[in-house]
């Protein structure tokens, strides 16, 4: 990444906005560089060579960059020196060169992640549907319940009246979590109440909210049985 005077290759600013869209309000550079790193895994194992020709390609997983998110828009309508010194663009840009440079990998391996829409769209959510494990406990932040589905896989042998039916593999959940990150930030809401003089009054309310990001990888035998050694998908 070229930090000459501040400049940022435009084909990367792309994926410090997607980071910067993705990541919580949290701001952590930990989350951020975690997210960083499973992107740029993702475009290796898709066989992309630029973020412009990933984006265009791989709209399944560049919602990031394309949802109109308003901390991508952020990043793409920013100077480039105002990406590297403002935040919390430059945690984000931070973030980006740490995984580029192959700094440690915050997500521990991961290829995909969420955010606290997997509890509040629990029932739909893609994820559960398919089957969720925590490999450890302190990744379940958002105090959600593990799902399972059983796949099975069998074998035919023998022909005739000796053809058998032998189950060789089955599985319980099709993602197990890597890592997470998450806490508290403040929203800040402005409105209006009545004082103690009956008239109204503007304050300013402050709310404290939980969110973060969890992230996972495929469950290795499903991977080798059940989805063709496709790990990325």
């Amino acid at each position: 990444m070229s930090e000459k005077n501040n400049h940022i290759d435009p084909d990367l600013k792309i994926l410090i906005g997607g980071v910067l869209g993705k990541s919580s309000l949290l701001n952590k550079f930990e989350e951020m560089a975690a997210i960083a790193a499973v992107l740029i895994r993702q475009k290796k194992s898709r066989g992309r060579d630029t973020w412009k020709e990933f984006v265009q390609n791989e709209k399944s997983f560049a919602f990031a960059f394309s949802d109109g998110n308003p901390r991508h828009k952020l990043v793409s309508d920013s100077s480039d020196s105002d990406v590297v010194e403002k935040e919390p663009m430059a945690t984000a840009f931070k973030a980006v060169k740490h995984a580029l440079d192959g700094g440690k990998d915050y997500s521990n391996g991961g290829y995909f992640w969420d955010g606290d829409d997997i509890k509040s769209n629990y029932k739909n959510h893609f994820k559960v549907k398919k089957g969720i494990h925590f490999s450890d406990s302190s990744h379940n932040i958002f105090d959600i319940k593990e799902s399972s589905v059983n796949y099975q896989k069998y074998k035919t042998t023998g022909r005739g009246k000796d053809k058998k039916k032998e189950l060789v593999k089955e599985c319980e959940w099709v993602y197990e979590s890597t890592a997470a990150y998450g806490g508290f930030y403040v929203i800040k809401k402005q409105k209006t109440v009545i004082g103690k003089d009956k008239n109204p009054h503007k304050v300013v309310e402050e709310i404290e909210k939980f969110t973060g990001t969890i992230f996972w990888k495929m469950n290795k035998d499903y991977v080798d049985h059940f989805n063709y050694k496709k790990e990325y998908l």
